[in-house]
C-alpha cells in the first residue's frame, strides 16, 4: 500500500481526515446528500460489517436522492456473495440515459466474511473510481458519466453501516 493511502487510513481512524462524518449505527437503506462536488481526489470511507448469510448489498453514487424518475448513477457498486456454484464478486455499472451500461465483474481479492467488520474506500481518480477493501484495491471503474454529477450516496442490502466519512480532497 502506498504511504499516501496508509496515511489516509490512519488519519481516518484518528477522526481527522474527512470533511463530513456520519456515524453511530446507520439505518439501511441509507441516503446521504453530499455538501460538495465529488471530484478527482475525493474519497468516501464506509465502515461496517456484513450481515450473517449475506446475499448482496450495493452502494450508488448518484445524481439526486429520488427513486423516480430513475436517477443517473455514475457508479453502482454491488458486492455479491457465494451461493451454490456462483462465486463471490463485485459488480460495477452505471445507469445513464435511461438504461444500465455494460456490467463489469471483479473476482479478485474479496476478504468480506459474514459478521466481519470492514473499511471500504471509494476514491475518485482522474478517469476512474478506485475501490479499496481495507488496504487492497478490489476494483477500478472507468468514468462513463462525469463524477461531478454525484451529489448523493445510497447504501442498501445485507450490510450494517457504522460510519461514513467524506473527504472532498483539495
Amino acid at each position: 500500500m502506498s504511504d499516501d493511502k496508509q496515511g489516509a487510513l490512519e488519519r481516518f481512524r484518528q477522526n481527522d481526515y474527512y470533511d463530513e462524518k456520519i456515524d453511530v449505527i446507520l439505518n439501511i437503506p441509507l441516503t446521504i446528500s453530499m455538501s460538495q462536488e465529488f471530484h478527482h481526489g475525493a474519497r468516501i470511507f464506509i465502515k461496517g460489517r456484513l450481515k450473517l448469510l449475506p446475499h448482496s448489498f450495493y452502494i450508488n453514487l448518484q445524481k439526486s436522492s429520488l427513486l423516480y424518475p430513475h436517477p443517473e448513477i455514475p457508479l453502482h457498486l454491488n458486492p455479491r456473495f457465494q451461493y451454490g456454484i456462483r462465486s463471490s464478486c463485485v459488480v460495477m455499472n452505471c445507469w445513464t440515459e435511461g438504461a444500465w451500461g455494460r456490467e463489469e465483474r471483479h473476482n479478485g481479492y474479496l476478504s468480506w466474511a459474514p459478521g466481519r467488520e470492514f473499511l471500504l474506500t471509494i476514491q475518485c481518480g482522474n478517469d476512474s473510481y478506485i475501490i479499496w477493501l481495507e488496504n487492497k484495491i478490489i476494483g477500478e471503474f472507468k468514468h462513463r458519466v462525469k463524477s461531478s454529477k454525484v451529489d448523493t450516496l445510497v447504501i442498501t442490502g445485507d450490510v450494517v453501516v457504522y460510519e461514513v466519512a467524506l473527504n472532498f480532497g483539495e
